[in-house]
């Protein structure tokens, strides 16, 4: 009896998230005239620090 054979890809680890009820020219002009995060900000330079 063969074994049955494993999935391929990555597997779904969290739902895709709710559309954003906007047309994509305002969440582009949104997204491109917001001033970038200061290097402090960031996610990944905080948990290196521990």
């Amino acid at each position: 009896m063969p074994k049955p054979r494993k999935q391929r890809g990555r597997p779904p680890i969290k739902p895709m998230p709710e559309p954003i009820p906007d047309t994509p020219e305002n969440i582009a002009k949104a997204l491109l005239t917001t001033p970038p995060k200061k290097e402090s900000d960031w996610k990944y330079q905080k948990e290196g620090r521990d």
